[in-house]
Parts: C-alpha cells; structure tokens; sequence
C-alpha cells in the first residue's frame, strides 16, 4: 500500500494521519529518517483493524501497528494520552479514544524536537511545543515535566544529545536529576541498549557528559562518574582531570572506527571508555614534583573493567577490552624499546616449557584482536591530550594524515607535522608534545600493522614430516612456535629498522 492510499482510507472515514516523531525532525534537519512512524486520530482500534486487516498489533496496552507502506514496514498508533499510576517504567494508564487529538498525543512525546507531526493531507507541520524552534537552537528540552514519568527518557535524552550532538537544556537536566532514585527500577538490557546507540553516535562524549550534569552517571556507570575527581599532571594531561580525557579519548576511537578498517567497533569503544579507569585507585603523588602519578593503573584496571562489562552481559568483547586496558600504554614508549623477542611475543603470544612435561601459553595481540581495533584504542589514548576539545578533531585529522604518510614512500618531516599542529595548538610547549606523540605513536601503529600482515603469513620453515615424527603433542607445538618465532624476530627487526630510518630522516 502507498502513502496515499493510507491516508485516504483514514480521511474518508473521518480521520486523520500524521507522520510523527523522530522521521519529522530528521526530515527538518536534511537527513533521511531511519524508520517512519505514523500517528492516526479520530478512528477506533476496531474501525482502524476493518480499514487495515493486514496491520499486525503490537501493544499489548494501546494499539501499535506494523503495516507496510510504500514497501517499508512502519510502525502505526492511534493518537493516545498517559497518566502515570505506578514507580517504574511501565506504570501508565492509557487512553486511546477517537476525541484523543494529534496535540494531546504529540504533548505526552518526551522531547520538543520529537513533538512534530506532519499532516498527509495538508502537508503542514504542527508543532505546537515550537521543536522547530529548539532544531535551530541545536538544544534538548523537554515537552512538558510529564517527562518524568518515565525514567527511560534519562538516558534516551542522553543518547539522543550524543545522536544529534545537542546539548540538553537546565530544566530538562533538572527533571533528569527527579528521576535518579527511579532509574534503579530500569532493567540493565534498556540501559545497555542507550549506551550503545550513544556509542555509535558521532558525538559519544555527549551521553556521559549530559548524564554527570543531571548528577545521575553514577547510578549505571560509577567506574565513570567517579573520574571526575581524580587530576591529572598537566605536563601530559593539560585537558584535565581523568574523565575529561576518557571523554576525549571515547570520541577519538569514534572518528577512528569511522577512518580505520576496524573489525569491532564496541570493543573499541568500550575498551576507549574503560581505558583509564585503574586511575582511580592507584593516584599518588611524585615525592619531589608535586604531582598526580597512576602507577600501574592499566593492570590495576583490568578487574574494574571487567566487572563492568559483566554487568552489562557484554561477554563477547570482554578479552579484547580486558587486553586493551593492560595494555594500552604499550604503544606509546615501551613498543620500539623492548626486546625483538618481547615484541614479538606481545603480538604473537608466547609458548614456553615449565618444566619437562608442561607448558604455558600466553595470549598475544594478534590472537585476541584486529590490529586495527588496537590501533584506533591507543591512537585515541594520544589525540585525546589537547586542553581545547575544539581542537580536537583537526589533531586526529593531523594523526590520521600522518598514518597515511607512513603507508607509502613520502617523504615527511617533523617540522611539517609541526607546523600543522602549531597551526591548531597556540602553547608551543603542548603543540611539541603532542607532535612528537603523534608521530611517535603512528610509527608504532604501523610497524604493528605491517609486522601483522608479515606474521599471517609465516609457516615452519624445516622438515614438518621429521619434526612429526620426532615430536608429538605440547612439544611438538613447541618446537613449531619457536621456529616460528624465529622468523618473526628476524621480521620484527626489519620492520622496525625501516621505520626507525624513517623516523630519522624526518627529523632532518
């Protein structure tokens, strides 16, 4: 059925049809709407189900349909009013009379930018809560403090500011904060289904931010909203304390997974998100300086971490998180100065004897994760340095045109990456430091990523029918990894060397 046959068969039986919500405000902010959702007054549910036998209900307390309009299914409802009776999300009584008009259905809609509709027969838009208006202010504001009725919309208001980067406006922020003591009532799977559309958004820092101004990130995510008091040496950190870096790291893994052959996106993400929280309970003080230290804090991150990703059930990206919070600092110095071996070892995992009869195995890099995905992690921890965030996205511009440069036989020198982040960064002691760590880490990104192609390719170099032979189980593995490992030694040498010489004429 077509959008115009929909809508005549509800006007000739004395009804009315709107699309409505999220479809009118992209569709007024020049995107294309995702999914399109209809609004229909004046009709009964049994006239509405004689005029649309093929629309498939789906509530069980008012009626919302799924009808296929011009080839999309859609999702229907009658016009409705709610009154709030009980604690919790669902606790609503609801009327879905024929008298129920598009402005009393459009006024119980969490957000004025949500509270459009756009009349199939006229073509008008109403908007009688002025969201036009709120688009134009690029603001978030409740429709009416009905909002707090549902304590769901804290954090759809949260993931909808990070969606549209909008900031949410002191009122709303106020009602946000009413309902902290009911968000407890909320299951984790709603809260975890926020977070990740948050996430995926181009602007994820905005879903913590607007979360720590209602003071209510502490509720679901209290790993994140107690950052906020721990400092940082303003030497290596001049954008703040721990959480205004996470926050600036979280949205530099974001233009990453959106610039980089990345495999998996919410580990990522949520490895950017978990990166730093061993800060919070190894902060010390340089005896002599004076200033904040967090020694070891990536290892002592690791079990933080973890019992956060349990209790959001998220089991499948758990290694390659827990892996990226050990060991995120590896890339930046300790990568090109460790041993061959050791290098080698941390891409490629390590088997080793005990004693006569058993061995260990330790898990590497290239066993857990795609290099990429651990390359967007660190590279994230570096850009996220700068104490302006409006400086921010041109520094991973300058990082991302770096990796390019380093891809293939230009030639580039320090002083030209200088000048582009001087260009960005005024402190001349910061634009420094964030050159050299920039190019610094780039150049361990790639000589990752080319030893990674190298050492998918490597096979046991000697006799594999005498070694089978002669060896048999653990051992057996044993005497292939250390074959292997020799190659890849050798390898990681060459590879290094290249970039070494590399770095060596830049600074030239």
């Amino acid at each position: 059925m077509d959008l115009i046959e929909f809508n005549n068969s509800i006007v000739s039986n004395n009804g009315k049809a709107y699309m409505v919500g999220g479809a009118v405000r992209d569709s007024l902010m020049g995107t294309m709407p995702k999914d399109r959702d209809y609004c229909v007054t004046g009709l009964t549910q049994e006239t509405f189900e004689s005029l649309f036998p093929s629309a498939e209900l789906q509530g069980k307390d008012f009626p919302v349909y799924r009808l296929e309009i011009n080839g999309e299914i859609c999702e229907v409802a009658l016009a409705r009013k709610e009154r709030k009776k009980t604690r919790g999300h669902r606790g609503f009584e609801v009327i879905f009379t024929p008298d129920v008009t598009i402005e009393q259905d459009l006024f119980r809609r969490d957000f004025r930018i949500n509270a459009m509709a756009f009349d199939l027969s006229t073509n008008e838009i109403i908007d009688p809560y002025n969201g036009q208006k709120d688009i134009e202010d690029r603001i978030l504001r409740a429709t009416s403090p009905a909002f707090r009725e549902d304590p769901l919309r804290v954090y759809r208001a949260a993931r909808l500011a990070a969606q549209l980067d909008f900031r949410i406006d002191l009122f709303t922020l106020t009602l946000m904060d009413e309902l902290k003591d009911e968000l407890t009532s909320l299951s984790i799977e709603r809260v975890y289904g926020e977070m990740i559309k948050a996430l995926m958004s181009n602007k994820p820092s905005r879903f913590f931010y607007e979360l720590e101004h209602s003071g209510v990130l502490d509720v679901h995510f209290p790993e994140i909203s107690t950052l906020m008091n721990f400092r940082q040496n303003p030497k290596y950190h001049p954008e703040g304390n721990v959480f205004v870096h996470t926050m600036q790291v979280l949205d530099s893994a974001r233009y990453f997974c959106n610039t980089l052959p990345v495999k998996n996106e919410l580990a990522v993400m949520m490895s950017a998100l978990l990166h730093d929280v061993g800060k919070a309970v190894t902060f010390g003080t340089h005896p002599i300086k004076g200033t904040p230290t967090y020694h070891e804090h990536e290892h002592r991150g690791v079990p933080i971490a973890e019992d956060f990703l349990s209790r959001f059930n998220l089991k499948s990206i758990k290694a390659a998180v827990l892996f990226n919070v050990k060991n995120h600092m590896i890339m930046h110095d300790a990568f090109t100065t460790m041993k061959p071996i050791k290098a080698v070892n941390f891409m490629d995992g390590k088997f080793e004897p005990t004693d006569k009869d058993t061995y260990i195995r330790n898990t590497g890099l290239l066993q857990v994760m795609d290099i990429h995905d651990y390359m967007a992690v660190c590279l994230s921890d570096t850009a996220g340095r700068v104490s302006a965030p409006s400086s921010l996205p041109d520094i991973l511009k300058v990082t991302r045109l770096v990796l390019s440069l380093l891809s293939y036989e230009n030639n580039f020198t320090f002083e030209s990456i200088s000048l582009l982040v001087s260009d960005i960064i005024e402190d001349s002691e910061q634009a420094s430091r964030i050159t050299n760590d920039i190019i610094r880490v780039s150049k361990h990104a790639k000589i990752m990523e080319t030893y990674a192609q190298y050492s998918k390719t490597v096979t046991y170099s000697k006799d594999i029918a005498e070694a089978l032979n002669k060896y048999e189980g653990e051992k057996l593995g044993y005497i292939i990894h250390k074959d292997k490992q020799q190659q890849r030694v050798s390898h990681m040498k060459t590879v290094r060397g290249f970039y070494l010489n590399k770095m060596k004429e830049a600074e030239l």
